[in-house]
Order: structure tokens, then C-alpha cells, then sequence
């Protein structure tokens, strides 16, 4: 499961008219959006996976797999696991608005 992280970085930039700060303040407030959207990711998946699923999760991740294999494991336990993702980045996004408002 690919998630493109520049394509979010610039319809936030976009959304949230970032453009017009200075590129490292621009890059720093991208970094944190962007990690905690990233822990929201991580906090939503393994409350969807349940005990059971976490517990092979950690089971997984202690062979050290590829990326890829994270993603085949995530979208065989989660139905519609990039559509359920996306809801995640697009209420993210609503949120971020919100508070920028």
C-alpha cells in the first residue's frame, strides 16, 4: 500500500495556502501535518486489525519484511484497506482546515 505523501504535501500546501510562507517554515509545518497523519494512519489501522490482528502484526514486523509485504498483509485484514486510508487523509485534511480556519 503506497501512500503518495508528495501528492498530500501539495494539496495541503494547496488547500491550506502555504505557499506564500517561507519554504522552511512551509517544510516544517508539512513534516509534523504529515507525521501525525502518519500516526493516525498507524492508531486507525490497528484499532480496525483488533487484538488478534496487532498481535500478528508485531509478529510480522519482527521478520523486518519489505514495504510490500506490510501492504499485502494490511489489505488481506482490512477490506478496502485503501479506501479506508483515503477516508483517513480526507478527514485529516477536514480537520487541518478546520483548525486552520
Amino acid at each position: 500500500m503506497d501512500i503518495d505523501y508528495s501528492k498530500i504535501e501539495a494539496e495541503l500546501t494547496e488547500e491550506l495556502a502555504l505557499a506564500g510562507l517561507p519554504q522552511p517554515k512551509r517544510e516544517e509545518l508539512l513534516g509534523k501535518m504529515l507525521e501525525a497523519l502518519l500516526k493516525r494512519i498507524f492508531m486507525d489501522t490497528m484499532e480496525r486489525l483488533g487484538e488478534k490482528g496487532m498481535m500478528e502484526y508485531e509478529a510480522l514486523i519482527e521478520t523486518e519484511p519489505t514495504e510490500a509485504a506490510v501492504g499485502k498483509f494490511l489489505e488481506e485484514r482490512i477490506p478496502d484497506y485503501r479506501t479506508f486510508v483515503q477516508g483517513i487523509v480526507d478527514q485529516f485534511k477536514k480537520d487541518v482546515k478546520a483548525v486552520a480556519a
